[in-house]
C-alpha cells in the first residue's frame, strides 16, 4: 500500500516540531513493521541532524523497528509538560470575561460561526472542570457578577453549579441579548463616568461617602439654566460642600417643577398596588459591600439623567434603595430606611439619612401597597358637628413611618 504521509521530512533540529508529532504520524501511515524499516530513512531530510543520527545506527538497529523506535524516543524523548495547577485554573476561570459590546456577536470557533456567549461558556467549562468546580458552584457568583447585562438577566436564577450555569447560558438566543445590551453599554458609560469623577478620592469615612462625594462633584446638566437664592453666581451649587446627602439633591432650585403642581394621590385598588409591585422589582436592591455601593451609586446617576434634577417621584419613577437598608413597605423609617423605630425619632443624624428622593419614594410605595382604610370621623364641637380625618397627610410624609409599621 502507498504511503500517505505527505509531513515535511524530519530533521531533528527544528524547535516547532515536536519529534513525538512525527513518529506518531509515520506509524499511523506506514502499518507494517518491515515497510517502516524500509522506509524510515526516506522520511529523514538528508545531511539533517536526524539523518546523522540514522546513519551511525547499529545495522542490528536499523533492521528492528522495535529497536530503531526506542532509539529514537532516546534521542528525542517526550518532552515534559507542566501540568497545570487547580489554582491556575481558578486564576483563569476568573479572568476569562465578555464585553458588552460582544453581545449578540458571531466569532469563528473552527470552521463554524459560533454565538459569543456560547463560545465563551465552551471556554470556560474546561476551566471549571480543571478548578473542580463544576458540580459546585463555587466561584460562580464571582464570575457571573462581570458578565455584561444582557446576559445576567437572560440567565438570572438560582443556579446550582456551573454545569447547570453554563447550560442555561447555551440556551440563550443571540437575538434577545442584542437590546440588552444596548443598556448594559450605557451602564458600562455612567460607570466610566463615576470612575472618573472618583478617581484620586481618599478612601471613604463611611459606607456612604463615596457615594455622596460622586454625587457632590456630579456634573450632570438640566434642560435650562437654574439660579440658587443666596449664593453667589459663581458658585455652583453641584459642586458646593455642606450635608451628608450632597448638594445633587439639596440644591434649592428657582426653576418650578416640570412637573407642574403634585396632585393628591388617589386610593389605592387592587390592580394600582399589583403595578407598584412589580414597579418595585426593577431596580435590584443591592447589598452593603464595596460592589453594592458602587452599583447603587451608578443607579442613582441613571435616575438623575432619566428623570431630572427636580422631577416628582410617583409610581412610575422607581428609585434605588441604599445598600443594606430594609425593603420598601416593610415597616421601616423613611429617614434612614431601617426598622425599631419611628422618622420622628430616627436617631441617625440628618447628615447621614437618605436622599430625600430615596424618602419620598419610600413613602409612595408605603401608600401605594397598604390597604386602604376607613375614613375616620371627628367630633370638633359640642353639637353633633363631624369632620372626617385621615392619617394619611403630608406631614405624616415628613416623619418618616410616624405611623409606626407601613404595612
Amino acid at each position: 500500500m502507498a504511503s500517505q504521509f505527505t509531513a515535511e521530512p524530519f530533521t531533528g533540529e527544528d524547535p516547532e516540531v515536536n519529534p513525538q508529532d512525527f513518529l506518531r504520524a509515520f506509524r499511523r501511515a506506514v502499518l507494517a513493521d518491515a515497510s517502516r524499516v524500509a522506509q524510515f530513512p526516506d522520511f529523514l531530510a538528508a545531511q539533517s541532524e536526524a539523518d546523522t543520527w540514522y546513519t551511525g545506527l547499529a545495522e542490528d538497529v536499523k533492521t528492528s523497528w522495535e529497536k530503531t523506535e526506542t532509539a529514537f524516543n532516546t534521542r528525542w524523548p517526550k518532552k515534559l509538560v507542566v501540568v497545570k495547577s487547580r489554582a491556575k485554573f481558578e486564576e483563569e476561570l476568573l479572568g476569562t470575561r465578555m464585553k458588552e459590546s460582544e453581545m449578540g456577536q458571531t466569532v469563528l470557533v473552527g470552521k463554524r460561526e459560533v454565538a459569543t456567549h456560547v463560545a465563551w461558556a465552551d471556554k470556560v467549562e474546561p476551566l471549571a472542570i480543571g478548578a473542580g468546580v463544576y458540580e459546585l458552584s463555587i466561584l460562580l457568583s464571582t464570575v457571573i457578577k462581570h458578565l455584561p447585562l444582557a446576559l445576567r438577566v437572560a440567565t438570572a436564577g438560582e443556579q446550582s453549579s456551573w454545569k447547570d450555569f453554563l447550560a442555561a447560558v447555551r440556551k440563550v438566543e443571540a437575538d434577545t441579548l442584542v437590546d440588552g445590551s444596548a443598556v448594559g453599554r450605557k451602564v458600562d458609560e455612567l460607570e466610566k463616568r463615576l470612575m472618573v469623577k472618583i478617581a484620586g478620592l481618599s478612601a471613604p469615612a463611611s459606607p456612604t461617602a463615596s457615594v455622596r462625594r460622586a454625587f457632590a462633584a456630579a456634573a450632570i446638566s438640566t434642560p435650562s439654566p437654574v439660579s440658587v437664592a443666596a449664593t453667589p453666581a459663581s458658585v455652583n451649587p453641584l459642586f458646593t460642600t455642606g450635608g451628608g446627602r450632597g448638594n445633587l439633591f439639596n440644591a434649592q432650585l428657582s426653576t418650578p417643577s416640570r412637573r407642574g403642581p403634585r396632585t393628591p394621590a388617589a386610593p389605592s385598588t387592587p390592580a394600582s398596588r399589583a403595578a407598584l409591585l412589580q414597579r418595585t422589582k426593577e431596580l435590584p436592591h443591592h447589598p452593603a459591600t464595596e460592589e453594592g455601593r458602587r452599583l447603587h451609586g451608578l443607579q442613582q446617576l441613571a435616575w438623575v439623567e432619566k428623570h431630572g434634577l427636580n422631577a416628582w417621584v410617583d409610581e412610575t419613577t422607581p428609585y434605588p434603595l441604599r445598600p443594606g437598608t430594609m425593603p420598601v413597605n416593610s415597616g421601616e423609617c423613611f429617614r434612614c430606611g431601617m426598622v425599631g423605630h419611628q422618622g420622628s425619632g430616627c436617631p441617625v443624624p440628618q447628615k447621614d439619612q437618605l436622599h430625600l428622593t430615596e424618602q419620598k419614594w419610600r413613602v409612595v410605595c408605603s401608600r401605594g401597597l397598604r390597604e386602604p382604610i376607613d375614613v375616620r370621623y371627628v367630633a370638633i364641637s359640642d353639637y353633633g358637628h363631624t369632620a372626617q380625618y385621615s392619617a394619611d397627610s403630608e406631614e405624616d410624609e415628613d416623619q418618616g413611618n410616624g405611623e409606626g409599621s407601613s404595612t
